[in-house]
């Protein structure tokens, strides 16, 4: 629960399940090490975020608590600032209470866990 390692989430709850993951609030070290790892990896990480399967389950990354402003240590017209501005990383996925009892739900939650496993290993290599 107040692990900082990114990971995988599943909220049950009637009406309002979903699977999310990626990293949550991170303290601001960390923070400053996703946004530096970003900046350097642009390409691998948009590829991350603009494949198939990431865009078929998450669309994007949520953007609930995003700055408004630039973060500190980056200029307001970055080429990448709207990557850079999150607070967290991560990706959520609206489960109906159906898919959430049928009997396949096994197998459709590790295809959207699949499909956010390599922006994890991404988040996981700024945590070394």
């Amino acid at each position: 629960k107040s692990s900082m390692i990114p990971g995988y989430y599943i909220h049950v709850q009637p009406g309002q399940s979903f699977l999310a993951g990626g990293c949550y609030m991170p303290m601001p070290d960390y923070l400053s090490a996703i946004r530096q790892e970003i900046d350097y990896n642009t390409p691998e990480f948009k590829k991350i975020i603009q494949h198939k399967d990431f865009v078929q389950y998450f669309k994007t990354l949520d953007a609930e608590d995003k700055l408004k402003t630039a973060p500190k240590g980056y200029e307001k017209d970055h080429p990448e600032i709207d990557l850079l501005k999150y607070k967290s990383y991560v990706v959520m996925h609206r489960l109906s209470d159906k898919q959430l009892n049928s009997a396949d739900f096994p197998d459709y939650c590790t295809k959207v866990f699949k499909a956010m496993f390599p922006l994890l290993l991404f988040l996981r290599r700024t945590k070394q």
